[in-house]
């Protein structure tokens, strides 16, 4: 199967072989810029996974939940008539859709399609692919056990990853698993704890996977994942969670525990974490992962702990946070149960650094057949920005907003309504989204400056046009085609 359109992609500076794609003759003036007609199903080409073209492609897979009961909905929102498919590997899945008049396409996935038996390599895991900018969210609803996460642009997509995750699973296992991009993808696996099917702590192990293949890796309660390495040689998708964990543990009930993890060179040193809605005075914990030896890890002011790759500091707080650190680090927060809150249960998502944020988001709250009985947007906002803050073309009312230390942000909860919205303000802020109801949640992040998907990225300056040759001519393609918006090619970490 095939995607066929025409984009234009803002690549990087090296010159690239194309193994997997059409090749046309190209001058030297063009090495900064690839056109790719006809590009296949489960294709990422060196270009895609350097820079982030117009178009949106993503991943989604679906891990075990509490039983076979549970039942994947894919939520994929843009442009209204905006379609794409949904394709596995395996050819068991094959859907198309269009994004309607409200700005959703909703999906639905069966626990079949999840990845499920563990230490095997499946198809299973789902290509999302569109002409129009999209983004998604992945949700995984059980009755009473439920996470979702955004789902990462194909391009936002690395070589190398550490797990966070969690130390507990009521039913089902802790879990870790990776989606290949490209053919002969070769990935070395550390794990922090013994997995279940014999792999042991601190041994590295290699898996051999094609584009669309993934493995998922199963460890049981008690054996944190958290630390894990997994290096490849082409770019992963690495999902993280657990099948049903109490957070903390001991306090019930249990909750499915699910999000998309950043590649290493996509971590910041530099985060802002709005403490989240319905939690009162049980808030939130929150982890700190480290990839560095000798990661010094500064909380509101005050250094809090001293990390070698692979440790992490957890903080069990009802406040925001202003973290800071030497090295880049990954900020995890998760929900508590029900026994800890009063309303809602656990949920898991990764928290994006304050200078991956932008100043426009577009979402959805959960819809038609997973709605949930409150959604919230927890916002970290410049100070100086709160009065331009907008939900839905509206001002916010900031008031409740409060400063988060010496940070130059302001934190607080904006309730949404279900479906499709955007926020946005004058400049660049951070933002996550859940959702609750009795005895279940879900939480994420709604967009970064590296996986921006349906949000618009911050407008770049156009590259200067050399006269004569091919160049104006592929300019004057660009504005036939009427493609728009480069996005910013993201400094490494």
């Amino acid at each position: 199967m095939t995607a066929t359109f025409v984009q234009v992609l803002h690549c990087c500076e090296a010159p690239f072989t194309f193994t997997d794609l059409p090749r046309s003759p190209m001058p030297s003036l063009l090495k900064r810029f690839t056109l790719v007609l006809n590009r296949p199903a489960w294709v990422l080409s060196a270009a895609m996974a350097c820079a982030a073209p117009a178009w949106a492609d993503f991943i989604a897979v679906g891990h075990p939940n509490y039983t076979s009961a549970a039942v994947g909905h894919l939520f994929i929102f843009g442009a209204s008539g905006a379609t794409g498919t949904v394709t596995s590997k395996d050819g068991v899945f094959n859907q198309t859709f269009t994004v309607d008049a409200s700005g959703v396409a909703e999906v639905t996935v069966p626990s079949s399609q999840f990845l499920d038996p563990s230490n095997t390599v499946l198809g299973k895991a789902l290509l999302v692919q569109s002409a129009s900018p999209i983004s998604g969210y992945f949700l995984n609803r059980e009755i009473y056990t439920t996470d979702m996460s955004y789902l990462l642009d194909l391009p936002a997509l690395g070589t190398e990853y550490r797990v966070m995750g969690w130390e507990n699973s009521v039913a089902g296992s802790l879990q870790m698993s990776l989606t290949a991009t490209q053919d002969g993808t070769t990935a070395t696996i550390t794990p922090a704890n013994d997995l279940s099917s014999g792999q042991l702590a601190g041994v590295p192990f290699t898996v051999s996977l094609n584009a669309g293949e993934s493995v998922i890796y199963n460890a049981p309660t008690g054996n944190d994942l958290t630390g894990s390495r997994i290096t490849a040689n082409k770019p992963l998708a690495v999902f993280s969670g657990s099948g049903c964990a109490n957070v903390p543990v001991g306090v019930f009930a249990c909750d499915h525990l699910f999000t998309q993890l950043p590649p290493v060179n996509r971590w910041s040193r530099n985060y802002v974490v709005p403490e989240t809605a319905n939690t009162g005075a049980a808030g939130n914990l929150v982890r700190i992962l480290a990839a560095t030896n000798g990661t010094q890890v500064t909380v509101n002011g005050t250094v809090v702990a001293t990390l070698n790759a692979g440790e992490f500091h957890q903080i069990d707080t009802a406040h925001d946070l202003h973290i800071t650190a030497n090295n880049p680090v990954l900020v995890g927060q998760f929900l508590k149960g029900v026994g800890a809150t009063g309303f809602g249960d656990p949920a898991f998502t990764f928290i994006g650094g304050m200078d991956q944020t932008l100043s426009s988001y577009a979402f959805t709250a959960p819809t038609s057949l997973s709605p949930y009985d409150e959604n919230f947007l927890n916002l970290a906002v410049p100070t100086t920005a709160l009065a331009s803050l907008q939900l839905n073309g509206v001002a916010v009312d900031t008031s409740a907003f409060t400063p988060v230390g010496t940070s130059g942000y302001s934190a607080g909860r904006v309730a949404i309504a279900t479906g499709p919205g955007r926020i946005q303000a004058s400049a660049p802020f951070l933002a996550t989204i859940a959702g609750f109801t009795s005895a279940d949640s879900y939480l994420t992040i709604i967009g970064t400056s590296y996986s921006s998907g349906a949000s618009n990225p911050d407008p770049v300056a156009p590259m200067p046009v050399p006269v004569g040759g091919v160049l104006p001519g592929l300019a004057m393609a660009l504005g036939v085609l009427g493609v728009a918006g480069w996005r910013r090619r993201q400094a490494q970490a």
